[in-house]
């Protein structure tokens, strides 16, 4: 993700935007100074997710806490009889 001449994070941008899908956490998630966590939705949602990079734990990771208001897709229901 962080770097746009490396094939696989182009591929993987492009796949993203193949399914419609936005990545929004901007900047570094990893102690080595790598984007490594990703907060995506689909690009029809129109409520932007809302969210904290914490530092300072046990692990190498920095925790993304994130608030995502999303729409309840309507299931369909189906009866089938065999």
């Amino acid at each position: 993700m962080d770097d746009a001449e490396d094939k696989d994070s182009s591929d993987f941008l492009n796949l993203l935007d193949s399914l419609r899908m936005e990545q929004y956490v901007v900047g570094s998630t990893h102690h080595s100074g790598y984007r490594l966590d990703l907060v995506l939705t689909r690009t029809r949602d129109k409520s932007l997710p809302s969210f904290i990079l914490q530092g300072d734990i046990i692990s190498d990771h920095y925790p993304i806490l994130c608030d995502l208001s999303l729409q309840q897709m309507e299931g369909k229901r189906q009866v089938v009889t065999y």
